[in-house]
Parts: structure tokens; sequence; C-alpha cells
């Protein structure tokens, strides 16, 4: 339902990765709209900090909100609005104890994590149509798999806010320092997030908190980097190790993903360095 006159004016755009779909609507008309997203799935969106902006009545604008899939809700959005969401399959995270325990909505006031994953998503969105357009698989994984870890990191800071008191600086600080050593004596092996954190004795989700706090990156960036530095540092040594070899090693699996990774932190192929 309108809530101005006029001959309305809009576009969406949609890019899926898979278990997280981003989504970018603009409309130049106020409207009043019933939104229920598919059962299984949760919307994540960062609200327009603008006025009038509300969801079942609630004031939402400049909050990071969440909704259960399923539920009907209703949207009350001010002309000249435009709403970037992701929707994510629910199976594909780690949802946070009783998050929607009272309401189909839950808000919070933007975090840094959360500002973080705004902006990567607006860089998906500018970037989307020339990286498609050239390297349409490798966009999808590379942006994909990134963007997962940010949401989740995000997905994390729904909990429960009667939860233990967050990591301070020191303890997050230790905890980097831990995994950087962890790294060093496991370098060679396929090194996971899930290992580390056994590794350390902390959950996933801890350390995803000490990574944000410490370094401002997920540990899966981190991990990611560390291994490119390694076969780096590997490459310039010189040696007869092939490039497959020298790529299982350090825990890639998918050569061209490899490949890609590399190009992108070096500004070439490994293949080029020797």
């Amino acid at each position: 339902m309108r809530t101005i006159a006029g001959e309305y004016e809009g576009s969406v755009t949609r890019i899926d990765f898979g278990p997280i779909v981003v989504l970018d609507e603009r409309m130049n008309l106020g409207v009043i709209q019933w939104s229920a997203p598919p059962p299984g799935t949760i919307v994540l969106g960062f609200m327009p900090d603008v006025e009038n902006q509300r969801m079942n009545g609630v004031s939402v604008g400049g909050l990071a909100m969440l909704q259960r899939g399923g539920a009907e809700v209703m949207v009350n959005s001010p002309q000249q609005t435009r709403g970037v969401v992701v929707q994510l399959d629910s199976a594909a995270f780690v949802l946070p104890d009783g998050l929607f325990r009272r309401d189909p909505i839950v808000t919070l006031p933007m975090t840094p994590a959360m500002v973080d994953t705004a902006r990567f998503i607006e860089t998906i969105l500018d970037s989307a149509a020339g990286n498609i357009r050239f390297s349409p698989s490798e966009f999808g994984r590379t942006m994909g798999e990134i963007l997962i870890a940010k949401v989740q990191r995000v997905l994390d800071e729904f909990g429960d806010p009667t939860r233990a008191t967050p990591l301070g600086m020191d303890q997050a600080v230790r905890i980097v320092e831990q995994a950087e050593r962890v790294f060093s004596a496991h370098q060679a092996e396929d090194l996971t997030v899930a290992s580390m954190a056994e590794s350390l004795h902390v959950s996933q989700r801890e350390l995803r908190e000490a990574f944000s706090t410490a370094l401002g990156a997920t540990p899966r960036e981190w991990l990611l980097l560390r291994k490119l530095d390694a076969v780096h540092r590997q490459l310039l040594k010189g040696g007869d190790q092939s490039m497959t070899r020298l790529a299982l090693d350090h825990g890639f699996g998918h050569l061209g993903r490899f490949a890609a990774y590399y190009e992108r932190l070096f500004g070439r192929l490994p293949s080029n360095v020797r």
C-alpha cells in the first residue's frame, strides 16, 4: 500500500552466494507492506537511519535487524528508501540460543563488526557487475566465503545479553598470539578455524570475538592471509617443490581458487614468482 501519491519507480538487485543472498531494493514512494521470508531462512538488515522506518510498529531506523523466516511482519518504509538485506539459510549458520524467543524481529544498535559487514556488502554490490562478467565462479566463491564469515560474526553479537562478559583487549590479544603459535607449529597442515579453536581450548565463538576485538577481522580471513604469506615465503626461497604440492601442503585443495587468492594479495600469479 502506497503512503505517498506518485508514479512508482524501483529496482531490486539480487546476488546469490548459496547459503546467503544479498538483496538491494530501492523505491521512490513510501509504502506499507507485509513481509514474510521463506521458512528456514533469516533476514539480516542494516536499516537506513531515517525517520518512520518501522517494522510491526517498532522504529528500526539506524539499527541492525534480524527477521525470522516464516513470520509475517508489517514494514512501513518512507519515500526514497533503499534497503540492503541478506537472506540466510538458517542451517548454514550458528545461531544464538533463544534468538527469537519473544518476537520474530530482533534489533541491536550498530557495532563495529556490523558496520564492517555493511561496508563489505556495499563493496560486493559496487563491484559485482565487473567481477561477475569476468570471473563469475571465482567472485561467488571468494566474496561468498568472506561474507559468510562476517555475517556469522554479526550473528554472534545477537546472543543473549546476559551471557558472559565480552572479551577484553588483553585477553583477545593473548588468544591471537596463541593462534599465531598454533599456526607456526601446524602451518604445513590443513589447519582450519575449527581445529585452531580446539587447539586453543576456546569455542569458535570466542575465537571470532577475539579476532574481531584485536584485529577487526575474522579468524578465517586471518588464516587465509597467513597461509598465503607462508606460501609466498616458500616461493621466494626457491626449490623444486611443485606448485600443486606447495598449495596442498598449506591447505589449499582448489588450485584455481588458491591462484586467485594469491594474485589478489600479491598482484601476480604464484607461477610467475619463481
